[in-house]
């Protein structure tokens, strides 16, 4: 096998391990809200505040915000959840009332009804899914190219 050929093998094996990453990252991400959302308990909950992430450097944006809500579990503990998902959209307003699904071990563990918790598993899928879909696709081609020179 000459040196170009296992650059180029090399180059797009480590493209297909990338791809298969952020499908592992997306599979892991989304299945925390899915478990949430199926197992987890149901209550109402408080948008108390919008939180603004923090802008970057030279960021033109006039930022994003996510929502801070306030909910009580079952056993009359009131829990403040921090959302992760931060959106330029004004998904919601303080004093909005919003369904709150969260692990009784653990309160903290939570999430919205919604995006909230997904978006980060859809980005990460779709664009593992192109990677692979594209790199698998070249690798193939390349170790069936590498395995007939070896064999005729």
């Amino acid at each position: 096998m000459d040196i170009i050929r296992l650059i180029k093998l090399l180059f797009t094996f480590m493209f297909v391990c990338a791809g298969t990453m952020f499908i592992v990252i997306s599979v892991r991400e989304g299945l925390k809200p899915y478990r949430l959302l199926k197992y987890g308990l149901e209550t109402e909950g408080t948008v108390v505040e919008m939180y603004k992430r923090p802008m970057k450097v030279n960021e033109k944006s006039s930022g994003s915000y996510a929502p801070v809500v306030k909910f009580m579990t079952e056993k009359g503990e009131i829990v403040t959840y921090y959302s992760t998902t931060f959106t330029n959209f004004n998904d919601f307003t303080v004093g909005q009332k919003v369904r709150v699904f969260y692990d009784s071990n653990n309160p903290q563990t939570a999430t919205l009804e919604g995006k909230d918790g997904w978006i980060l598993a859809v980005v990460f899928g779709i664009f593992g899914f192109f990677m692979c879909l594209i790199f698998y696709t070249l690798f193939i081609q390349q170790v069936i190219g590498w395995w007939r020179e070896r064999k005729g």
